[in-house]
């Protein structure tokens, strides 16, 4: 990430969005609209707020012919998901720890410590830092929205 700040510790993570926080502002007018409507939500970067990205699990990633579709919750109960839909995608990287360790990429990739979204000459890239490891995406936008969870 380029502003946002992830750092292992001996005891964890120290995470710091202030950088990109202070930056904001000024990268608003080349942010496309959802990408600046998700960054600049009050309640992103809010570590007390039940919509803070911080914690959050990768529940699914679905690559169609026209978007790439991200799935989000804090647990397999939380009554909400946070859903990211890409559209106008021309990259999609996905760095995770290697084996040998947890069987499945999700597991791999642990909870999400911060994102960054940040302007690109395509529209935007998202940057995704796990405690395992990042997801990136380029796009032209995004939308993201807070949805109940799908019945089981």
């Amino acid at each position: 990430m380029q502003l946002v700040r992830i750092e292992r510790t001996a005891t964890g993570f120290a995470l710091d969005p202030r950088p990109y926080l202070a930056r904001l502002p000024a990268l608003r007018p080349e942010l496309p609209p959802g990408a600046e409507a998700f960054a600049t939500d009050p309640a992103h970067y809010d570590f007390a707020s039940e919509r803070c990205v911080k914690d959050l699990k990768l529940a699914s990633l679905v690559v169609t012919e026209d978007a790439v579709v991200l799935r989000c919750s804090f647990n397999d109960v939380a009554p909400e998901q946070l859903v990211i839909r890409y559209t106008g995608v021309t990259a999609l990287l996905i760095e995770a720890a290697p084996p040998p360790g947890p069987p499945g990429l999700r597991e791999r990739l642990g909870p999400l410590q911060l994102d960054e979204v940040l302007p690109h000459p395509h529209g935007c890239t998202h940057e995704l830092g796990h405690i395992g490891g990042t997801v990136r995406i380029t796009a032209a936008d995004l939308t993201a929205a807070w949805l109940p969870r799908p019945p089981a």
